[in-house]
């Protein structure tokens, strides 16, 4: 009887395997048929619009300053960007983050560093809590371990204002460490079976396609739309 069950197991196993197998071999093939190149990059409008770039922070030290950082660093016109960090630290990342948010201040940058009394809804909580103080009407989010370029917001912007039907504009993920050595190199190709392969497939294709949590921007029409985080 144990041998039955172990057995059951391992066919499910390898079955489910084989189910994963077979859709990446199907995402291939889709790739293949799409046209070469990467689509032509749409234009800005010349009159752009507010966006809120949120950065949900809990209990991240090392990384929460150079975020803040890359996010003031955003080329967008600073009387149309608002720079919440959403903080629901227990710890000295506080600290860290409120010299940090300080800093971008000085500079004339719009920027707000915003505590809760509870975590309630953990990050989905702080994002909705955060767009109850600013109206803008698209709203970008990454997480503290992301450092977007410069031009990400431009780019970024300039693919949702294109797709006026489009809900969010989710970006490939990059890593700053994925060719440091043997191990990083292995979850690079990991991640990219699905960033640079599963994403883009199914974006291309027209087939419904996962927000990954960060790295993307909203029109916070559709958020509202869809009952708020």
């Amino acid at each position: 009887m144990l041998l039955s069950i172990v057995d059951l197991v391992v066919l499910l196993c390898l079955a489910a395997q084989f189910a994963i197998a077979a859709y990446y071999f199907y995402l291939l093939y889709w790739l293949a048929d799409l046209p070469a190149g990467a689509p032509a990059a749409p234009a800005l409008p010349e009159d752009l619009p507010r966006v809120l770039v949120q950065i949900p922070v809990y209990n991240e030290p090392v990384v929460v300053e150079r975020a803040v950082k890359a996010a003031g660093a955003l080329d967008w016109p600073r009387d149309r960007l608002k720079i919440q960090l959403l903080d629901d630290s227990t710890d000295l990342t506080s600290d860290i983050a409120h010299h940090a948010i300080a800093r971008l201040q000085k500079q004339g940058i719009d920027a707000e560093h915003v505590r809760r009394r509870n975590r309630s809804g953990f990050k989905a909580g702080a994002l909705a809590a955060g767009m109850a103080l600013c109206d803008a009407p698209y709203v970008a989010v990454f997480d503290a371990d992301f450092v977007p370029p410069p031009d990400w917001l431009k780019r970024a912007m300039a693919a949702l204002l294109a797709a006026p039907k489009a809900a969010f504009v989710q970006t490939r993920i990059e890593w700053g460490n994925g060719a440091r050595n043997w191990l990083t190199r292995a979850q690079r190709l990991m991640q990219d079976a699905h960033f640079a392969v599963e994403q883009d497939v199914r974006a291309r294709r027209g087939v419904p396609f996962q927000f990954n949590g960060t790295g993307g921007i909203w029109r916070r029409a559709a958020i509202e739309d869809a009952g708020g985080w």
